[in-house]
């Protein structure tokens, strides 16, 4: 079932009923949709096992992508709705081409990063480090909760299993869609000026 949302149209005064395109949650999730307060985005949390590329996979097939965070404040609340305490959370970047070149799923711009200190490092002996989670304060040292680290495409860290986290961005509504009451009414107007004027 696709997500529908008002929209007052400031040309007529007319509250609209818009449909946003197909999201939602499938067998897949286990939490969601939660709407953060921060950006009105809903949110959902996968099952866990699932590596970076079939958590984006799984994301896609509801018509959305693992989460960009895009603040400190987005990292925090991300971190703390979905008990990033207990969790190895995949986010939606990722490396792609050169080394280092770490982009978003979404396609969105990187204009924020919460990498731990000395990542990310592609570190040897665990393979190609591609994908990146938010850490978890039980495999690594106090404070580092909630940093970022790059880590090989894998279903499992250290210790625990991974869970990737789910955005569905609202898609805009059109336009002429906003706009079709107001020309309606307009229509109208002309029309009955043109009855006055006999000229219909």
């Amino acid at each position: 079932m696709g997500n529908y949302r008002t929209i007052f149209c400031i040309c007529c005064g007319i509250t609209l009923l818009a449909f946003c395109g197909e999201a939602g949650a499938d067998p897949g999730t286990i939490m969601g949709p939660i709407e953060s307060p921060l950006n009105g985005h809903q949110y959902y949390l996968l099952n866990s096992g699932l590596t970076w590329t079939q958590a984006e996979a799984e994301a896609q097939s509801m018509n959305a992508h693992l989460v960009t965070i895009r603040s400190m404040a987005e990292n925090q609340w991300i971190f703390q709705t979905f008990d990033g305490a207990n969790k190895e959370l995949w986010i939606g970047l990722h490396e792609v081409g050169a080394e280092g070149n770490f982009v978003w799923s979404s396609g969105e711009p990187v204009v924020f990063t919460n990498w731990g200190p000395g990542e990310p490092n592609n570190m040897g002996g665990w393979g190609n480090e591609d994908s990146v989670h938010m850490r978890w304060p039980g495999a690594v040292p106090s404070g580092l909760q909630g940093t970022w680290n790059d880590y090989p495409d894998s279903a499992k860290g250290d210790t625990i299993y991974f869970y990737g986290v789910v955005e569905v961005v609202p898609e805009p509504v059109s336009l002429s869609l906003m706009l079709l009451p107001a020309t309606v009414l307009l229509r109208k107007r002309q029309n009955r000026i043109r009855r006055k004027l006999h000229l219909v």
